[in-house]
């Protein structure tokens, strides 16, 4: 049971993986193509991103018979880590909502100026 919980939120931590690398990719070339205070801005937003990868990277960093192996000496401690990933998963996932949102308003507001 605990392999499939497991399973899934590999897939979910994946999946935002590739979403926040994506934007990391846009961000770099958006970077590259501005000039003055806006840059500065972009900079930001990319280590907010960068630091939201490493997060993702901490979730799965884990590989799967590594933690069966984990499962057999100390089920409690291998619920423990699978709860604490899930917390991580929790804030990362909504950090990275709020960050995406804020690129959005952002770029309406270079597009405006």
């Amino acid at each position: 049971m605990l392999d499939e919980a497991t399973g899934d939120l590999d897939s979910k931590t994946a999946a935002l993986l590739t979403h926040i690398s994506i934007l990391i990719a846009g961000l770099f070339v958006l970077y590259s193509s501005k000039t003055g205070e806006f840059r500065f801005v972009i900079l930001i937003e990319l280590c907010l991103y960068l630091f939201l990868a490493i997060s993702c990277l901490r979730i799965i960093r884990f590989s799967f018979t590594y933690v069966r192996e984990f499962a057999e000496h100390d089920l409690s401690a291998y619920a423990e880590e699978f709860y604490n990933r899930g917390q991580l998963f929790n804030v990362t996932a909504s950090v990275t909502i709020y960050v995406t949102i804020a690129m959005i308003m952002t770029l309406i507001i270079d597009a405006i100026l």
